[in-house]
């Protein structure tokens, strides 16, 4: 462990360390203070593939709980009261009667993966070929993406949620030959117009006369069914896999293409292999006992790669979803409030801000619509509980007085929040520390460094930063002197993030002046770095903290510069603001 020492603020563990030669453009890069000598590519040495990991893994844990899935078994109608302007009036909701998490071990998992994997090769998808995953998260997505790598298959990731013009556009650039998705978007996909498209493989139910429906729209498609190809696959199995080496594409997941076109970007296995493992050590270590809540999209690298890490350490994954993630939201077969949340009790779970936000703004709701008595109370709570936070110390009093009844509300076994995909709020990173008696980490990744970047320490009590960078990559900052951010600025240097290491993708798919901008070789010849577009600053302590956008700022007729992203940022914290763009 390192320390430095400030005259002002006295001696503080030293997160990340300067390595390499002085640079003449901007910084030198930093790694993480324990992993200064040698970055790290996997949690085992001798690891390949994502796909070879799993099956350690299932060796190793053959009958421990892998992937947990609740089914819908019926509905209630209730109604609400919603609060507009002051004003209160009642609407009808229907909300969704839940079975407690089914579990399958591991063994039962790799046996399905297996399964699949035999019935894609006897629908002749072979390596090379590419498979569209247009799914909500769940144990098929999974199922489907580790059955493709083991013959070699390339996944192209797209959201559920997208729209037409978007979903066609990401299936006809990585030209697939089949989709993998739900009953319910089998129309959208059928009129999506793909030309390389021939194959659709749903999970649910379809009737005959949809299935004819849909066949007479497009004769060229053939649609099986998961189950169908499942049993196809026990009947007749095809042991031999596709050799596949670590730096072969596993993926190739789209950005949220922010600015132009979704960028599709091209994921290798030691890609992700290097990025979960960097991901692993900066938490702090996982354990086989660890439960997951998996209800973001595995569409994006956050929830992918956060996902392997639980696989990779024998833990277990059970799959939620956002509209089922509280009470109120969803029943179990008794009629009782139990949210996805509630039901799993989770030990892990990720989050976006968005999400933190609303939890954040719930708790305040429902004090301030609590009496005075609670009211005061939870503010004497709040005060003395912050204090000892900040100053490291433990609760036990106001915990037992008021805090573990709002921790129950997230399953009272959470140990450990990692909040990714855009800036925290120092607001909501406090307040979910305090009342929620779990420590909230922040972090920073990309799609192009397969999540990898940076994590706060979990006993950080600092808000607004993001941590130390991962020990999969390093990170140094360029001079941007146009917009006067210099890595010469003291105490804190200043410049765009530039990433570095194994976790740092080969680029984008079909987009060469793209690639040009993002990914540049080192000017002394190690390596490539990829240009964030992100302004990072770096703390005494050598933690980052990101401070603007070099695309975020818009100039004024008079000359000023405006950040966009600073505006949003003030009024998202309005109880008025749920959704903002400011442009």
């Amino acid at each position: 462990m390192r320390w430095f020492t400030d005259f002002h603020r006295g001696t503080y563990e030293l997160r990340s360390v300067e390595v390499g030669p002085e640079r003449k453009d901007g910084g030198r890069p930093r790694r993480h203070a324990d992993y200064a000598d040698k970055l790290v590519t996997s949690l085992n040495d001798d690891a390949q593939t994502l796909h070879g990991e799993l099956r350690r893994r299932i060796e190793k844990f053959p009958d421990s709980e892998c992937v947990g899935t609740r089914t819908k078994v019926g509905s209630v109608e209730k109604e609400i009261v919603i609060t507009k302007q002051g004003k209160d009036s009642t609407k009808k909701i229907t909300v969704p009667k839940m079975t407690d998490y089914k579990w399958k071990t591991y063994k039962e998992f790799g046996e399905q993966i297996t399964a699949f994997s035999a019935g894609l090769a006897n629908v002749e998808m072979k390596q090379g070929d590419t498979m569209g995953i247009f799914h909500n998260s769940s144990a098929e997505w999974q199922v489907c993406s580790y059955a493709c790598m083991e013959r070699g298959i390339v996944v192209a990731t797209v959201y559920a949620s997208l729209g037409l013009e978007a979903l066609v556009y990401a299936l006809n650039l990585t030209k697939v030959n089949a989709v993998f998705t739900s009953a319910d978007l089998v129309e959208k996909l059928i009129s999506a117009k793909v030309e390389s498209l021939r194959l659709i493989i749903y999970t649910g139910k379809l009737s005959e006369e949809k299935l004819k429906e849909y066949s007479e729209k497009n004769s060229d498609i053939s649609i099986r069914s998961f189950d169908e190809l499942s049993e196809l696959g026990r009947e007749k199995p095809v042991a031999d896999e596709a050799k596949v080496d670590t730096d072969d594409v596993a993926l190739i997941m789209f950005t949220s293409g922010s600015s132009g076109n979704p960028k599709g970007v091209l994921l290798s296995h030691g890609n992700i292999l290097s990025s979960a493992a960097g991901m692993v050590l900066a938490a702090g270590g996982l354990h086989s006992t660890d439960r997951y809540l998996g209800y973001l999209p595995l569409a994006h690298i956050l929830e992918f790669t956060a996902e392997q890490t639980m696989f990779q350490g024998g833990g277990s994954v059970g799959y939620g979803s956002p509209a089922t993630l509280q009470g109120a939201a969803c029943l179990n077969e008794s009629g009782e409030p139990a949210g996805d949340i509630q039901t799993l009790k989770p030990s892990v779970m990720p989050a976006v801000p968005l999400i933190l936000d609303r939890m954040r703004k719930g708790v305040l709701k429902t004090i301030a619509d609590s009496s005075w008595i609670i009211r005061k109370l939870f503010s004497y709570a709040y005060s003395g509980k912050r204090s000892a936070y900040l100053a490291g110390q433990p609760s036990p009093f106001w915990d037992r007085i008021m805090f573990n009844k709002i921790k129950s509300k997230l399953g009272g076994n959470l140990r450990m929040i990692v909040s990714g995909g855009a800036p925290l709020s120092p607001e909501s990173q406090e307040f979910m520390n305090v009342t929620f008696c779990c420590p909230v980490g922040q972090g920073y990744g990309a799609t192009e460094t397969a999540s990898c970047g940076c994590l706060t320490k979990l006993s950080d009590v600092t808000t607004g930063r993001v941590g130390a960078p991962f020990p999969s990559c390093e990170i140094r900052l360029l001079d941007v002197k146009d917009m006067d951010y210099l890595s010469s600025d003291t105490p804190n240097p200043r410049g765009e993030i530039l990433i570095r290491g194994p976790c740092v993708t080969r680029g984008y798919f079909n987009m060469s002046d793209e690639q040009k901008e993002s990914f540049q070789d080192d000017p002394d010849g190690e390596g490539i770095w990829y240009h964030s577009g992100d302004i990072g600053m770096w703390h005494p302590d050598g933690t980052l903290q990101i401070i603007d956008r070099k695309k975020d700022l818009v100039k004024l007729s008079d000359g000023e510069f405006i950040a966009l992203g600073a505006l949003e940022a003030v009024y998202k914290e309005s109880d008025f603001v749920d959704h903002i763009l400011v442009y």
